[in-house]
């Protein structure tokens, strides 16, 4: 019984190492096309601010989830830009490496996943030329992992993609740096270009998901230093709940802490009372 089990289990192996064979030993390039979301028609402005690949490689990792390259050239920039997968035959051996097509970057494909889930959560990402581009509130994006890779098996293989961002910027919830992660494991029976683009689609699905989920916990969007922009009177001057504050010395605004975004009548924590006069 037991010569029985080694016989059939023997061409399975056989058949996952023949089908990362050949072209798995070279450099592959692994396109991953992202449709644009529409901005919601009301919400936040905000854009996309400094995105950094943070990413580490190293030439023979203990793990296949760390980042490595063909020929160990991780001191090359223009390929570690572009890197996402690490291809690897039947017994787990790191062969040719998977790269964005040129042109394209992982910086760049992250910045656009990230654009889906702000939209998905109700924020207007604006991008550079539209109206309010310049005042739209920034969003950094730090990138620690953004990683696909095969992990051989007996009878089936695995392809796993992870992505660990950190988003930061002046709204809840990213005010002091928030983390998000996208991850997803799938089953195959060889590690195709499609199943390549499968695994890595839905992980970034889930990373989408998981940053809209984020804003729409969070607590009402706050602008801050926005007041002469929303069109308040500037004789007005500020009410705190503990008594009227000195009129200011000049005609301009005294500005708020904080305005929740969409107020139309900017009573956030506080009143406005026309200058000389009662409410």
């Amino acid at each position: 019984m037991n010569h029985r089990i080694r016989q059939r289990a023997l061409p399975a192996g056989c058949l996952v190492a023949a089908l990362l064979s050949g072209c798995a030993t070279t450099r592959g390039i692994l396109d991953v096309p992202l449709q644009e979301v529409a901005n919601p028609a009301t919400g936040v402005a905000v854009k996309i601010g400094s995105v950094t690949d943070s990413r580490r490689f190293q030439v023979d990792p203990p793990q296949p989830s760390i980042p490595s390259l063909k020929d160990g050239q991780i001191e090359n920039q223009a390929l570690t830009s572009r890197a996402i997968a690490r291809k690897r035959n039947g017994y787990g051996k790191a062969l040719g490496d998977i790269l964005l097509p040129e042109g394209q970057t992982v910086a760049g494909l992250a910045a656009a996943t990230v654009t889906r889930g702000l939209r998905a959560g109700g924020f207007r990402v604006l991008t550079e030329g539209q109206p309010g581009f310049e005042d739209a509130l920034p969003i950094d994006v730090d990138i620690e992992q953004f990683w696909a890779w095969f992990t051989p098996g007996f009878f089936a293989a695995h392809l796993e993609f992870e992505a660990r961002i950190t988003l930061t910027g002046p709204v809840p919830p990213f005010r002091q740096g928030e983390p998000v992660r996208g991850y997803v494991r799938l089953s195959t029976q060889a590690a195709t270009t499609r199943a390549w683009r499968n695994t890595v689609e839905k992980g970034l699905t889930e990373l989408e998901n998981e940053i809209g989920a984020r804003i729409r916990a969070a607590p009402p969007a706050q602008l801050e230093g926005r007041l002469p922009r929303l069109g308040v009177r500037s004789d007005l001057r500020v009410v705190s709940p503990t008594g009227v504050e000195p009129a200011s010395e000049t005609p301009a605004a005294k500005p708020l802490a904080s305005l929740e975004a969409g107020a139309s009548d900017a009573r956030i924590g506080v009143e406005l009372t026309p200058r000389g006069g009662t409410r």
